[in-house]
């Protein structure tokens, strides 16, 4: 257990809830400090994320917090999606989500939104591992996996919500995988009780492009299965240690033409070839050493087959994963 002590949100309404009309803004009697009093961990769509370490006393250890501040330069709608984000975030409490902290400002009236802090994304530890040619070993992808499974289950089944942007960039880590939680629900979208559908028809699902599914690309029918495809491109990431689809851009090397962003964010399409766009929303080659039917990965590479498939009917829904992979959890005796 961590020596650190946090304390736990309370719940309050949310523009995703029925109820309705209960601003994010309520909560917080304290300001974040300016942005060069805390440590930058990275950067998103028209945002930034820093650690803050609040201040402690003998008597009192208080756990840093992850805080997400909307850019100076940010185009318009940024900081009403975060206050969106803040008020999804109050009404979840997961083991496998962030956990919401507060919603705040800067002294210089800049909004913020704090959460606990994870130590390390795992989009960071694909890139690092990428680099090695290191593996990650059979126990970590199926933490990962079973993770985001839970957490998917306890958001489109208890919460009828869609997370919407599911890729190792909203995936966060702590200490040797101890723990695993789903992040950044600033696209999140309510889904009809049965989801069958979205609930709001004017709603839009942004998603990132190399993660996207058919219905999601060709303007079809949304429903909880677009978080499915995008999972199991997650998966994917973890055993290809890449970007779907990345290797068909045209100078998919260089810095910023490897879709990481949300859609909404302005792109040109300029080293889009016709290639990648073919295979978007398709089931990505795997790498050759994962083709032996006796690799010790079998079940999550079955699992990355069954949940990108290009019919989203065909995909399992996230309480059947959870069901898949609760044997495999239980014979390894991994625990998350």
């Amino acid at each position: 257990m961590s020596e650190f002590s946090t304390p736990v949100s309370q719940r309050s309404g949310s523009r995703l809830s029925d109820e309705g009309g209960i601003s994010p803004y309520n909560a917080s009697p304290f300001m974040i400090p300016p942005s060069p009093f805390m440590t930058r961990l990275g950067c998103g769509t028209g945002v930034s994320v820093y650690r803050f370490n609040r201040e402690t006393n003998e008597s009192d250890l208080r756990s840093p917090w992850a805080v997400k501040k909307v850019n100076k330069k940010a185009r318009s709608g940024i900081s009403e999606r975060l206050a969106l984000e803040a008020s999804i975030l109050k009404q979840l409490q997961h083991p496998n989500i962030v956990g919401f902290r507060a919603i705040s400002g800067t002294v210089n009236g800049e909004l913020c939104l704090a959460m606990e802090d994870c130590q390390k994304g795992l989009e960071d530890i694909i890139e690092e591992k990428a680099f090695l040619e290191e593996d990650f070993t059979n126990e970590e992808v199926l933490k990962v996996s079973w993770a985001i499974a839970n957490a998917l289950n306890y958001l489109h089944n208890e919460k009828k919500i869609l997370h919407g942007d599911i890729k190792s960039g909203n995936v966060l880590i702590r200490g040797n995988f101890e723990a695993v939680k789903l992040c950044d629900f600033g696209v999140a979208i309510r889904l009809k009780d049965d989801l069958s559908g979205l609930k709001n028809p004017g709603d839009r699902y942004i998603g990132t492009e190399p993660w996207k599914c058919k219905e999601a690309l060709k303007g079809g029918v949304i429903t909880d299965k677009a978080d499915i495809f995008a999972y199991g491109l997650l998966i994917w990431e973890m055993l290809a240690l890449n970007v779907p689809h990345v290797d068909l851009l045209a100078d998919s090397d260089s810095e910023g033409n490897t879709g990481m962003t949300s859609d909404d964010e302005e792109d040109d399409g300029a080293c889009d070839t016709e290639e990648y766009l073919a295979a978007l929303g398709t089931r990505p080659p795997l790498p050759a050493k994962f083709d032996a039917a006796d690799s010790v990965m079998s079940p999550v590479i079955q699992l990355f087959c069954c949940c990108t498939s290009e019919d989203p009917k065909e995909r399992p829904s996230a309480k059947d994963i959870v069901a898949a992979l609760q044997p495999e959890i239980i014979a390894k005796n991994i625990q998350i």
